[in-house]
């Protein structure tokens, strides 16, 4: 059985230690130092992608 979890692309989502200990109660897994780092790259990314689309 696989798990998911919603996460908003607002950095608070990403960055606040409370949010933080939830998404990994939620997903029963403790995330390495560095996932929010790339998490954060991957949101910025996708941001910058997502909006040269339609301009």
């Amino acid at each position: 059985m696989g798990r998911s979890a919603y996460i908003c692309k607002s950095e608070k989502c990403y960055s606040d230690a409370k949010i933080k200990k939830k998404l990994q109660k939620a997903l029963k897994t403790i995330f390495e130092p560095d996932f929010f780092d790339i998490f954060k790259k991957e949101i910025e990314s996708y941001d910058y992608y997502s909006n040269k689309e339609y301009n």
